[in-house]
């Protein structure tokens, strides 16, 4: 029996992430507003390391 996708979404304006269980691991997005293009890329960076560290990626 294949088990559903689990999707879950993480709502904090300016910042959104939505995790996919995925076979064989998790996949995820990572959306970040704002006019400053350092502070964005640094918090892109920031959240995926922590996701990678957490979930592992795929």
């Amino acid at each position: 029996m294949n088990a559903p996708n689990i999707i879950h979404h993480v709502h904090d304006h300016p910042m959104k992430i939505k995790l996919e269980r995925i076979k064989g691991g998790y996949k995820w997005e990572v959306h970040v507003s704002g006019s400053n293009l350092e502070e964005v890329l640094s918090k892109i960076e920031e959240a995926d390391q922590l996701l990678i560290a957490g979930y592992g990626g795929i």
